[in-house]
């Protein structure tokens, strides 16, 4: 091991699949001679070769609840510095205010930031543009997965921060994969196997343009169903079942609005035939 010690801290983990990234990123420091601990919501397996600290990082609104949020972030960091931990590294969404307070409590235990900004289209809104370049400022590293975030986010930022900004492409998380029986999870979804899938994995937005795979489907062949599977963040479900239903696909497309463990995600991979994520 080297002597960079570098501590991942993450709020988020499990709740909306990080722990698969905070994993593969762990593992890729490591074997890049790095000491590295995860501070998150989940658990490990004997195959990760890093140390973590479990915390429950639980998000619900309320004074007590933020509080306790703030508590466990501020436990977090206080582990990493008895530690010896010199480089914190934390995942931004939204760059609201939570993200900010978060950047501030690393910031007074003089650690070193690397920032790893995801959704760019949530950061890009001009009212938040000021909170995004504080966040840049404030850190030492800056990175997102590929030109078009890179080329977004320089339109907010300061010129003298912008050489702080690396793209690094996005991992594939293939070992979060366990293949399924394709029979056995057509019967857990209710769904039938005889039937071939395309699946629409993952947090619903508006980027995502599942308006258009759903238009699309009037056009595959009726032996082919689609799956819609995760979360909605910023699309009315109400409207995308009046979209189904106008183009006469009702059952046709399987809606599984809401999260999705990984064992379930497992059985989804293994009964479709393709995934299909038409992005914007």
């Amino acid at each position: 091991m080297s002597d960079l010690k570098i501590a991942i801290i993450d709020p988020v983990g499990k709740k909306a699949g990080l722990d698969h990234y905070d994993t593969s990123l762990a593992n890729a420091l490591i074997k890049n001679s790095c000491n590295v601990k995860v501070f998150s919501n989940y658990d490990t397996n004997h195959k990760d070769h890093f140390t973590r600290n479990h915390f429950s990082f639980t998000f619900h609104k309320g004074f007590f609840e933020f509080l306790s949020l703030i508590r466990e972030f501020v436990s977090a960091l206080k582990i990493a510095r008895k530690e010896k931990s010199e480089i914190v590294i934390l995942h931004i969404f939204h760059s609201n205010f939570i993200d900010y307070l978060f950047i501030l409590l690393v910031k007074n235990f003089n650690f070193r930031i690397c920032l790893i900004i995801h959704d760019i289209e949530s950061l890009i809104h001009q009212e938040r543009k000021s909170r995004i370049n504080n966040c840049v400022k404030l850190s030492e590293f800056v990175v997102v997965h590929n030109s078009f975030s890179y080329e977004e986010l320089v339109k907010k930022i300061s010129r003298e921060e912008i050489n702080k900004i690396s793209v690094i492409p996005h991992g594939n998380f293939t070992e979060a994969y366990k293949e399924e029986s394709r029979d056995e999870s057509a019967l857990y979804f209710n769904l039938d196997k005889k039937k071939k899938y395309i699946l629409f994995f993952g947090m619903l937005k508006k980027t995502k343009g599942l308006d258009i795979l759903i238009e699309a489907m009037k056009d595959v062949e009726p032996g082919v169903d689609l799956i819609i599977a995760g979360r909605a963040r910023d699309i009315s479900i109400v409207h995308i079942e009046k979209l189904i239903e106008s183009l006469e696909l009702t059952g046709r497309i399987h809606l599984f609005i809401r999260y999705l463990a990984n064992e379930e995600r497992s059985k989804l991979f293994s009964l479709c035939e393709s995934i299909v994520l038409p992005y914007r």
